[in-house]
């Protein structure tokens, strides 16, 4: 019976020394020797009884996650964020695989050729600006995306010709004949439109901040409605519901704006 006590500390000794090493790595916890512990409940003799809901020892082994594997896009592809707005906090960027972008970079163009008769020709992206273009005729051309702030085109035909988000600000297009022109998200703040043709000319989006369409003439010029007006200067001016804005109170606003 005096035994016990010896073999008791030995084990408690033991049982303090392998837990010491389990704590500082040097043994892991599955070679440990170390029992699992599973909750028990008193029974009703007194005896404890494995709880039916007892938990079992957690595995420490670690376990290998699967290597992510890289995915390769198709050549001429890339991702790139679109803003995609999703609630009242802002932008969401979404990432989203599709073309690359290509950039636009404004150039000069040469316009020698062939000038002052540069009907139907390809003009797109151009860098224009404070160009004399006077009664250039640009029956047809594409000027989609042209810069030409502070150009001179003063008589200019433009009749038919793609103007889609072209910016002219402060541009002379006066007695220019922009007549059946697609207008549509162009920049024509603080130009001079005075006695200009818009009929018929597309003005979706268009922005005509501080424009000035004294004697203009807009008869049938369609999304008016769209384009921006504020400050313009209606003095005269033919609105696309063929009233004159003199007689609609000064403006063209409600009569095709």
């Amino acid at each position: 019976m005096q035994r016990w006590p010896s073999r008791l500390f030995l084990v408690s000794v033991v049982s303090i020394l392998i837990t010491m090493l389990i704590l500082q790595g040097r043994i892991p916890p599955a070679h440990a020797g170390v029992a699992p512990h599973i909750m028990t409940t008193p029974s009703a003799t007194g005896t404890s009884t494995p709880s039916a809901t007892a938990t079992a020892t957690l595995t420490t082994t670690p376990t290998s996650m699967p290597s992510a594997t890289p995915t390769r896009l198709p050549s001429g592809q890339a991702v790139y964020l679109p803003l995609v707005f999703k609630n009242a906090r802002g932008p969401i960027l979404t990432p989203t695989v599709g073309p690359t972008p290509t950039p636009t970079v404004l150039a000069p163009c040469d316009i020698t050729t062939g000038f002052p008769n540069l009907q139907g020709r390809n003009l797109s992206f151009c860098l224009l600006s404070g160009r004399n273009l006077y009664q250039t005729d640009l029956r047809g051309a594409n000027l989609r995306g042209a810069n030409l702030d502070a150009a001179n085109l003063s008589g200019a035909n433009l009749s038919g010709a793609t103007l889609f988000f072209a910016t002219l600000d402060a541009a002379n297009l006066s007695s220019a004949d922009l007549s059946s022109a697609d207008l549509s998200g162009a920049i024509l703040s603080f130009t001079n439109l005075i006695l200009a043709n818009l009929s018929g000319a597309d003005l979706s989006s268009a922005d005509l901040t501080s424009a000035n369409l004294t004697q203009a003439y807009l008869s049938a010029a369609t999304h008016g409605t769209t384009a921006t007006t504020t400050g313009v200067i209606w003095k005269n001016t033919i609105c696309p519901d063929l009233t004159n804005s003199n007689q609609d109170g000064g403006t063209c606003k409600g009569h095709g704006f």
